[in-house]
């Protein structure tokens, strides 16, 4: 079975899933990413199955003139009440 993203994109090696989306807004850029976060996380529940967290985070890559840790700091994604990580690199 499929998840039909919305908004994102996805990449999809072996076991590992990639999910990306590109926008020059970042509301709008954490907007499609929270709506389709809900698509999967629907889908594995009703699969039956679990993401580990663990070995979850997300990244946000921007060109070097926009380059403002506050920003980065105060991005959060949340995968069934939990908070996804933000890794650096």
């Amino acid at each position: 079975m499929q998840v039909y993203l919305q908004r994102c994109k996805s990449i999809i090696f072996a076991d590992d899933t990639t999910i990306y989306a590109t926008n020059k807004s970042l509301n709008q850029l954490v907007n499609h990413m929270t709506y389709d976060l809900s698509i999967i996380k629907d889908w594995f529940r009703a699969n039956k199955l679990t993401l580990n967290l663990s070995k979850t985070a997300f990244i946000l890559f921007k060109p070097n003139k926009r380059q403002n840790p506050d920003v980065d700091l105060n991005m959060q994604f949340i995968f069934d009440n939990q908070i996804i990580k933000l890794s650096k690199h």
